[in-house]
């Protein structure tokens, strides 16, 4: 054995070190042997930046990667096979294809899956559940609106608590507070002035009161794009009223859900 300072080695040193990695009876995969190099040109980049040593004899050097597997997967059929196989009269049978749904619908890994905790659930998120019911509540005042050009306030009510319960209010800015003020002022001249219903600017406060007045902005902006379009297309008469409680909502799901 020689003793070789690890400041000062030559080419011949270098490769005569992969050739040892390449002879360890099989035991290192070429993986193994690009993280023990990468190790090693780590080490030298630590020496070149503290003055040890000016050069990276290991900087050049590189292996022959390994192919890259595709992983095996299941085809949809194959995944229906398989969760119905289990007999859901058995409580083991029963918790394991809720388990095996779990990892299938989240895309879960096995680790991830055998070490998720009840504590890891948060069962105190009640967003979904409110927003659910909000948009429930917008869905029949729309549907309303749109076979009647009118709807029952009754429609309203469940939007109505959610946003006096659930606003967002205290984490309005200033420019939000400004644009929030704007766009009320604007609808509300327009129903003074007869150019539209009450019912636009109550959908526009509770979608800004519970989004956000951004996302009540955007929801009118893709509203009124969407309506220009569909009078420009059939050509309606200039005078004729059409409903707007519509597209306002088609605005709202499109940006927050679609986009």
């Amino acid at each position: 054995e020689e003793n070789i300072s690890s400041l000062d080695l030559s080419r011949n040193e270098v490769l005569g070190y992969l050739d040892y990695l390449h002879k360890q009876n099989g035991q290192l995969t070429n993986r193994s042997i690009s993280r023990n190099l990468s190790s090693v040109r780590s080490f030298y980049r630590y020496l070149n930046d503290i003055s040890l040593s000016d050069c990276n004899p290991f900087v050049s050097l590189k292996i022959k990667k390994e192919k890259q597997r595709l992983p095996d997967y299941l085809f949809e059929d194959e995944i229906d096979l398989l969760l119905d196989s289990f007999d859901l009269d058995d409580d083991l049978a029963y918790r394991d294809r809720t388990l095996f749904e779990m990892m299938y619908g989240c895309g879960l890994r096995v680790s991830e899956a055998s070490n998720l905790k009840l504590n890891d659930i948060d069962f105190s998120n009640k967003n979904c559940i409110l927003t659910s019911i909000l948009l429930f509540s917008l869905l029949l005042t729309t549907i309303a609106d749109y076979n009647q050009q009118s709807f029952d306030l009754l429609f309203l009510v469940p939007a109505a608590v959610i946003t006096l319960l659930y606003n967002q209010f205290a984490n309005y800015k200033l420019i939000d507070w400004i644009s929030f003020g704007c766009i009320t002022f604007v609808l509300s001249w327009n129903i003074f002035k007869q150019k539209m219903g009450s019912g636009d600017l109550l959908i526009y406060l509770i979608i800004a009161s519970y989004f956000s007045v951004t996302a009540a902005s955007l929801a009118l902006l893709v509203a009124s794009f969407l309506a220009i379009t569909v009078f420009i297309i059939e050509q309606n008469n200039k005078k004729q009223s059409f409903p707007f409680l519509p597209y306002i909502f088609i605005g709202l799901i499109f940006t927050q859900f679609l986009i």
